[in-house]
Protein backbone atom coordinates (compact mmCIF):
# COMPACT_ATOMS: atom_id res chain seq x y z
CA UNK A 1 0.00 0.00 0.00
CA UNK A 2 0.80 3.57 -0.71
CA UNK A 3 1.94 5.79 2.48
CA UNK A 4 -1.20 7.27 3.19
CA UNK A 5 -1.88 11.06 2.89
CA UNK A 6 -1.57 13.91 5.62
CA UNK A 7 -4.89 14.42 5.99
CA UNK A 8 -5.30 11.07 7.08
CA UNK A 9 -3.24 11.37 9.70
CA UNK A 10 -4.51 14.38 10.83
CA UNK A 11 -8.17 13.09 10.98
CA UNK A 12 -6.71 10.12 13.74
CA UNK A 13 -5.46 13.12 15.62
CA UNK A 14 -8.23 15.38 15.58
CA UNK A 15 -10.21 15.31 18.79
CA UNK A 16 -13.52 14.90 16.19
CA UNK A 17 -12.50 11.88 15.67
CA UNK A 18 -14.68 9.09 17.94
CA UNK A 19 -12.26 6.97 19.45
CA UNK A 20 -13.68 6.78 22.70
CA UNK A 21 -10.81 8.22 24.92
CA UNK A 22 -12.18 11.50 26.09
CA UNK A 23 -14.92 9.72 28.03
CA UNK A 24 -11.43 7.97 30.17
CA UNK A 25 -9.29 9.84 32.26
CA UNK A 26 -6.65 6.96 32.23
CA UNK A 27 -6.33 6.87 36.21
CA UNK A 28 -5.74 10.47 36.76
CA UNK A 29 -9.48 10.65 38.46
CA UNK A 30 -8.35 8.80 41.51
CA UNK A 31 -4.90 9.92 41.57
CA UNK A 32 -6.56 13.52 42.01
CA UNK A 33 -8.90 11.64 44.96
CA UNK A 34 -6.13 10.26 46.48
CA UNK A 35 -4.07 14.17 46.37
CA UNK A 36 -0.81 12.51 44.66
CA UNK A 37 -1.94 15.18 41.62
CA UNK A 38 -3.00 18.64 43.00
CA UNK A 39 -1.01 21.11 40.49
CA UNK A 40 0.51 21.53 36.91
CA UNK A 41 3.79 20.68 38.73
CA UNK A 42 2.36 17.26 40.27
CA UNK A 43 0.55 16.56 36.87
CA UNK A 44 3.44 16.58 34.90
CA UNK A 45 5.57 14.40 36.83
CA UNK A 46 2.59 11.70 36.90
CA UNK A 47 2.56 12.13 32.74
CA UNK A 48 6.14 11.74 32.43
CA UNK A 49 5.69 8.40 34.39
CA UNK A 50 2.61 7.82 32.50
CA UNK A 51 4.36 8.36 28.90
CA UNK A 52 6.93 6.13 29.89
CA UNK A 53 4.90 3.24 30.96
CA UNK A 54 3.40 3.65 27.97
CA UNK A 55 5.96 3.45 25.81
CA UNK A 56 7.66 0.42 27.77
CA UNK A 57 4.25 -1.55 28.43
CA UNK A 58 1.67 -0.70 25.33
CA UNK A 59 3.82 -0.05 22.22
CA UNK A 60 5.29 -3.52 21.83
CA UNK A 61 1.78 -4.47 21.27
CA UNK A 62 1.23 -1.62 18.55
CA UNK A 63 4.31 -2.52 17.19
CA UNK A 64 3.25 -6.39 16.91
CA UNK A 65 -0.08 -6.13 15.44
CA UNK A 66 1.62 -2.87 12.75
CA UNK A 67 4.39 -5.42 11.55
CA UNK A 68 2.09 -8.59 11.90
CA UNK A 69 -1.63 -7.46 11.26
CA UNK A 70 -2.54 -11.76 10.78
CA UNK A 71 -1.64 -12.34 14.36
CA UNK A 72 -3.84 -9.93 15.54
CA UNK A 73 -6.41 -12.77 17.82
CA UNK A 74 -3.38 -13.94 19.48
CA UNK A 75 -1.64 -10.27 20.30
CA UNK A 76 -4.90 -9.38 21.79
CA UNK A 77 -5.43 -12.18 23.90
CA UNK A 78 -1.56 -11.89 25.20
CA UNK A 79 -2.33 -8.30 25.81
CA UNK A 80 -6.20 -9.34 27.46
CA UNK A 81 -3.71 -11.10 30.37
CA UNK A 82 -0.71 -8.87 30.01
CA UNK A 83 -2.86 -5.78 31.16
CA UNK A 84 -4.50 -7.40 34.60
CA UNK A 85 -5.81 -4.68 35.85
CA UNK A 86 -9.60 -4.78 35.59
CA UNK A 87 -10.22 -1.54 35.23
CA UNK A 88 -7.68 -0.69 32.91
CA UNK A 89 -8.41 -3.87 30.82
CA UNK A 90 -12.07 -2.66 30.15
CA UNK A 91 -10.92 1.16 29.51
CA UNK A 92 -8.64 -0.54 26.63
CA UNK A 93 -11.46 -3.20 25.58
CA UNK A 94 -14.09 0.03 25.26
CA UNK A 95 -11.75 2.17 23.54
CA UNK A 96 -10.59 -0.66 20.76
CA UNK A 97 -14.16 -1.59 19.60
CA UNK A 98 -14.75 2.47 19.33
CA UNK A 99 -12.03 2.88 17.32
CA UNK A 100 -12.54 0.12 15.66
CA UNK A 101 -16.09 0.30 14.51
CA UNK A 102 -15.22 4.69 13.97
CA UNK A 103 -12.39 3.29 11.49
CA UNK A 104 -14.88 0.97 9.63
CA UNK A 105 -17.40 3.76 8.95
CA UNK A 106 -14.42 6.22 8.13
CA UNK A 107 -12.28 4.58 6.16
CA UNK A 108 -14.62 2.18 3.96
CA UNK A 109 -16.13 3.35 0.82
CA UNK A 110 -19.21 2.24 -0.12
CA UNK A 111 -18.19 1.68 -3.61
CA UNK A 112 -15.18 -0.78 -2.56
CA UNK A 113 -16.99 -4.10 -2.13
CA UNK A 114 -19.16 -3.37 -5.31
CA UNK A 115 -16.27 -2.42 -7.55
CA UNK A 116 -12.97 -3.51 -6.40
CA UNK A 117 -14.05 -7.26 -5.28
CA UNK A 118 -12.79 -8.68 -8.68
CA UNK A 119 -8.99 -7.24 -7.59
CA UNK A 120 -7.67 -8.73 -4.76
CA UNK A 121 -4.06 -7.06 -4.45
CA UNK A 122 -6.05 -3.48 -5.31
CA UNK A 123 -5.23 -1.55 -1.21
CA UNK A 124 -8.93 -0.46 -1.14
CA UNK A 125 -9.92 -4.09 -1.38
CA UNK A 126 -7.50 -5.13 1.11
CA UNK A 127 -8.54 -2.59 3.45
CA UNK A 128 -12.15 -2.98 3.12
CA UNK A 129 -12.00 -6.85 3.58
CA UNK A 130 -9.18 -6.64 6.51
CA UNK A 131 -11.63 -4.02 8.74
CA UNK A 132 -14.80 -6.09 8.04
CA UNK A 133 -13.22 -9.06 9.08
CA UNK A 134 -11.96 -6.95 12.63
CA UNK A 135 -15.54 -5.82 12.53
CA UNK A 136 -17.26 -9.42 12.33
CA UNK A 137 -14.87 -10.61 14.80
CA UNK A 138 -15.56 -8.31 17.56
CA UNK A 139 -19.29 -8.66 17.07
CA UNK A 140 -18.75 -12.31 17.37
CA UNK A 141 -16.59 -12.40 20.15
CA UNK A 142 -13.79 -13.70 18.76
CA UNK A 143 -11.83 -10.58 19.31
CA UNK A 144 -12.08 -8.57 22.26
CA UNK A 145 -10.31 -5.40 20.30
CA UNK A 146 -8.08 -3.85 22.73
CA UNK A 147 -7.05 -0.47 21.72
CA UNK A 148 -3.23 -1.02 21.05
CA UNK A 149 -3.80 -4.19 18.82
CA UNK A 150 -6.63 -2.38 17.29
CA UNK A 151 -4.61 0.90 16.46
CA UNK A 152 -1.83 -1.26 15.26
CA UNK A 153 -3.52 -2.64 12.60
CA UNK A 154 -5.92 -0.30 11.68
CA UNK A 155 -2.92 2.31 10.85
CA UNK A 156 -0.76 -0.77 9.14
CA UNK A 157 -3.89 -0.83 6.92
CA UNK A 158 -4.27 3.12 6.41
CA UNK A 159 -0.52 2.92 5.59
CA UNK A 160 0.43 5.01 8.24
CA UNK A 161 4.27 4.35 8.74
CA UNK A 162 5.75 2.43 11.87
CA UNK A 163 7.05 5.60 13.18
CA UNK A 164 4.75 8.19 13.09
CA UNK A 165 1.98 5.03 14.49
CA UNK A 166 3.96 5.02 17.09
CA UNK A 167 4.46 8.94 17.73
CA UNK A 168 0.03 9.28 17.29
CA UNK A 169 -0.39 6.68 19.87
CA UNK A 170 1.62 8.78 22.38
CA UNK A 171 0.37 12.09 21.25
CA UNK A 172 -3.61 11.09 21.87
CA UNK A 173 -2.82 9.44 25.00
CA UNK A 174 -0.83 12.52 26.51
CA UNK A 175 -3.93 14.75 24.88
CA UNK A 176 -6.83 12.61 26.06
CA UNK A 177 -4.78 13.00 29.21
CA UNK A 178 -4.62 16.62 29.35
CA UNK A 179 -8.44 17.17 28.41
CA UNK A 180 -9.27 14.89 31.57
CA UNK A 181 -7.45 17.28 33.56
CA UNK A 182 -8.95 20.36 32.25
CA UNK A 183 -12.66 18.65 33.05
CA UNK A 184 -11.07 17.65 36.38
CA UNK A 185 -10.33 21.12 37.33
CA UNK A 186 -6.44 20.43 37.76
CA UNK A 187 -5.69 22.93 35.33
CA UNK A 188 -6.77 25.34 33.01
CA UNK A 189 -7.07 24.75 28.96
CA UNK A 190 -4.09 27.28 28.33
CA UNK A 191 -1.89 25.54 30.96
CA UNK A 192 -3.09 22.53 29.60
CA UNK A 193 -1.77 23.54 25.93
CA UNK A 194 1.74 24.73 27.73
CA UNK A 195 2.25 21.08 28.97
CA UNK A 196 1.24 19.43 25.77
CA UNK A 197 4.13 21.60 24.00
CA UNK A 198 6.86 21.22 27.02
CA UNK A 199 6.25 17.13 26.99
CA UNK A 200 6.75 17.05 23.09
CA UNK A 201 10.02 16.20 22.98
CA UNK A 202 10.32 13.77 26.06
CA UNK A 203 7.31 11.64 24.05
CA UNK A 204 9.51 11.75 20.54
CA UNK A 205 12.23 10.45 22.81
CA UNK A 206 10.50 7.86 24.82
CA UNK A 207 8.68 6.78 20.97
CA UNK A 208 12.01 6.08 19.49
CA UNK A 209 13.45 4.68 22.66
CA UNK A 210 10.88 2.16 22.08
CA UNK A 211 10.12 1.67 18.46
CA UNK A 212 12.50 -1.47 18.56
CA UNK A 213 10.24 -3.48 21.72
CA UNK A 214 8.42 -6.31 21.04
CA UNK A 215 5.92 -8.24 22.92
CA UNK A 216 8.57 -10.04 25.03
CA UNK A 217 9.74 -6.84 25.99
CA UNK A 218 6.65 -5.17 27.61
CA UNK A 219 6.75 -4.38 31.24
CA UNK A 220 4.47 -2.25 33.98
CA UNK A 221 7.24 0.66 34.51
CA UNK A 222 5.21 2.79 37.31
CA UNK A 223 3.25 -0.06 39.47
CA UNK A 224 1.73 2.22 41.84
CA UNK A 225 -0.05 4.00 39.00
CA UNK A 226 -1.45 0.95 38.44
CA UNK A 227 -2.52 0.16 41.91
CA UNK A 228 -4.50 3.29 41.87
CA UNK A 229 -5.91 3.20 38.44
CA UNK A 230 -7.33 0.12 40.19
CA UNK A 231 -9.53 1.35 42.44
CA UNK A 232 -11.30 3.71 40.47
CA UNK A 233 -14.53 1.87 40.60
CA UNK A 234 -14.70 1.94 44.50
CA UNK A 235 -14.74 6.22 44.04
CA UNK A 236 -18.50 7.43 45.20
CA UNK A 237 -18.88 9.69 43.13
CA UNK A 238 -17.24 9.52 38.99
CA UNK A 239 -17.12 11.91 36.30
CA UNK A 240 -15.18 9.39 33.64
CA UNK A 241 -15.36 5.44 32.67
CA UNK A 242 -11.32 4.62 34.27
Amino acid sequence: MSVTSDETIWQLVDSAFPNGGFVHSAGLEVQLRWKRVTDAVSLKELIRHYVVQTGRSTLPFISESYLCPDRVESLDRHFDVFLSNHVANRASRAQGRAFLTASVIAFQRSAANKQLSGNANNAEYLRHRWLTELYDATRQGDLTSHYPVIWGCVTRLLAVTHETVLRLFLYTSVRDLLSAAVRLNIIGPLAAQTLQFELAEFGECIAKQCSNLRVCDAVQTASLLDLLHGTHDRLYTRLFQS
